[in-house]
């Protein structure tokens, strides 16, 4: 195991709002593995009480957000509605998160929508997943960022 992914379980075991949130009920029972990396966040795929999830740790912020973790999980509260958003479960912004803070989002099975390799149906269930994400109602009050442009 890498260091990363022994941070990731200190992380997830010392934290009981965390171990709450996803059910966690036996320590032993959880597994972590790289999942992958963005630019802005580390992600972990999080299996635990038989149940999947990503954490998510925050390394670098976006230009127009002073709390990347916040407005990540407000706008997934806001896409749930479409059925095509993975869950928000839990979210860290605290000075004790790890990184620029930590995001517990469940897990969405699937494949990666590969252009060099498209399948039949693959462009016509990708457009339809942006169309149910993007009919999706968002209330003036929702802090996703709006461009004046």
């Amino acid at each position: 195991m890498n260091s990363t992914v022994d941070d990731g379980y200190r992380y997830v075991l010392g934290n009981v709002a965390l171990k709450n949130a996803i059910g966690l009920e036996n320590d032993v029972d959880i597994e972590l593995q790289p999942l992958g990396m963005g630019e802005h966040n580390v992600n972990y795929r999080l299996d635990a009480s038989g149940r999947s999830f990503v954490l998510r740790i925050n390394v670098a912020k976006q230009p127009f957000h002073d709390d990347q973790v916040a407005y990540e999980f407000s706008a997934l509260k806001a896409l749930e509605p479409s059925g095509r958003a993975p869950e928000p479960v839990y979210l860290d912004n605290s000075p004790d998160a790890p990184g620029a803070g930590a995001l517990v989002i469940g897990f969405c099975d699937g494949d990666m929508l590969d252009f060099d390799r498209l399948r039949p149906g693959d462009l016509q269930c990708a457009a339809q997943i942006m169309a149910d994400v993007h009919a999706v109602p968002i209330a003036p009050c929702c802090p996703l960022h709006r461009p004046a442009d």
